[in-house]
């Protein structure tokens, strides 16, 4: 009878150590707070790593700082309790509503940007913010470094275009131009539960007017991927975003390819994605902008 053998720990001080670890050790896995991985090894999901590289040490994997053109720089390793901290992150509100809707506290002082990202999750919870934000990740492996606009990362549920011996660096975002806001908002089961039945991410510049001058949308849990949705996006750009966005809705509920699985049916995700992303451009233009 074979035992099972524990996976190497390693734990590198550099990013340059991080890179050779990767590469040395074919199957190897980084990881920060551990939140999804360890899951997954307990539940014997996908194919055990055969070592586990710690980045905690990796000083260049943590941080919320500002960027030259005055836009944000987060560490892939940074915790999201250390981002819901920085008064920076305040300037992206769905990014910071859907940080403080992932996990409770004790998750969140463990989970990183940059995990969550890599996971490859169709629901994860910071990607369709980060998606109408305009972000890009940071990508380091033995042929040096790389920048991936976030709409390219996700090639499928788990599938990422980052290789095996490549780790997120960072994702960046840039500086939110002046009358523009944000706003996060998905359907759960219930609030204990953590991941979202569908969900959806609004940005909106507006004029003076209140009219949309320039609009991204975004869904989650919905499709193969997270994935933009220029179709609603075109149809807030030159309305009111109220008289737009039943429309823009039903624009995300025709883009969506939802699944059946045990937390939901494909008809009432695709039902619910015009829902959310309706209530996701209200929120944007009022004050409620939390979750209900």
């Amino acid at each position: 009878m074979s035992v099972a053998t524990e996976p190497l720990y390693l734990r590198p001080t550099s990013l340059e150590e991080a890179v050779a670890a990767l590469a040395e050790h074919p199957g190897a896995r980084p990881v920060a707070g551990g939140t999804d991985l360890m899951i997954q090894l307990r539940l014997g999901v996908g194919t055990a790593p055969s070592a586990v590289v710690d980045t905690a040490d990796v000083l260049e994997l943590h941080g919320v700082d500002p960027t030259p053109d005055g836009g944000l720089r987060i560490g892939a390793a940074t915790p999201l309790r250390t981002l819901l901290g920085s008064p920076a992150t305040a300037r992206y509100p769905a990014l910071a509503q859907a940080c403080r809707l992932l996990g409770g506290p004790q998750i969140q002082a463990m989970a990183s940007l940059g995990g969550n990202l890599a996971n490859g999750s169709p629901a994860a919870e910071t990607a369709t913010p980060l998606l109408v934000h305009d972000a890009e990740v940071e990508v380091a492996g033995p042929g040096g470094r790389r920048t991936v606009a976030l709409t390219d990362l996700w090639l499928g549920p788990r599938r990422t275009a980052v290789s095996a011996d490549e780790l997120i660096v960072a994702v960046t975002l840039p500086a939110p131009t002046s009358g523009t806001t944000s706003a996060y908002h998905r359907l759960e089961l219930r609030r204990s539960v953590d991941i979202a039945v569908v969900s959806a991410s609004v940005r909106l510049t507006l004029d003076a007017a209140g009219t949309v001058a320039d609009a991204r949308v975004a869904i989650g849990a919905a499709a193969p991927t997270p994935r933009r949705v220029p179709e609603a996006e075109a149809l807030l750009v030159g309305a009111t975003p109220r008289a737009a966005a039943t429309a823009a809705g039903a624009a995300a509920r025709e883009a969506a390819s939802p699944i059946d699985d045990t937390r939901a049916g494909a008809a009432y995700r695709a039902a619910m994605v015009a829902e959310v992303t309706e209530r996701a451009v209200h929120a944007c233009t009022d004050d409620s902008r939390e979750d209900t």
